[in-house]
């Protein structure tokens, strides 16, 4: 059973055309997206040299990011934030510094009661709008500034 692919790009018939083209355009691609790759991988690495925050969140607890791209404490959440690295440093997971945070009426960063942990795996932290900050916890220090 012969299926065969039409790639648009290139107008190209996996059924009509020879094995030699298709594997060309092939390799032509795959060179195109290591390219791609190593371009984006490099760009990362200028942006991590030159100190700047690569947070996929424009609000987390704890910290705002200035137009220069360096992150900044905010002082006043800073304790929080503080409280919330010292609940998991003495064992307690997501749920029960959920739990602490609504007991003692802490709002997320953008003013909900609440956080939207709904699973104990730490990979979900990064979704939270409470706990967002742990991803920053990996930022040097000398990238912080408080304001």
């Amino acid at each position: 059973m012969s299926i065969g692919v039409y790639i648009e790009l290139g107008g190209i018939n996996t059924l009509t055309s020879p094995d030699s083209v298709v594997d060309l355009y092939a390799t032509f691609n795959q060179a195109e997206s290591q390219n791609k790759s190593d371009n984006i991988k490099f760009g990362l690495r200028q942006r991590m040299k030159s100190g700047k925050a690569m947070l996929n969140h424009s609000q987390f607890l704890g910290y705002t990011k200035g137009s220069d791209g360096v992150l900044r404490v905010v002082p006043e959440e800073a304790e929080i934030v503080q409280k919330i690295f010292e609940l998991y440093v003495q064992g307690n997971g997501v749920r029960k510094i959920k739990r602490y945070l609504e007991e003692h009426g802490i709002k997320t960063v953008t003013g909900k009661r609440g956080c939207a942990c709904k699973s104990p795996a730490w990979s979900l932290i990064s979704e939270c709008p409470v706990c967002v900050m742990a991803t920053s916890a990996a930022t040097p220090a000398s990238n912080i500034s408080v304001t």
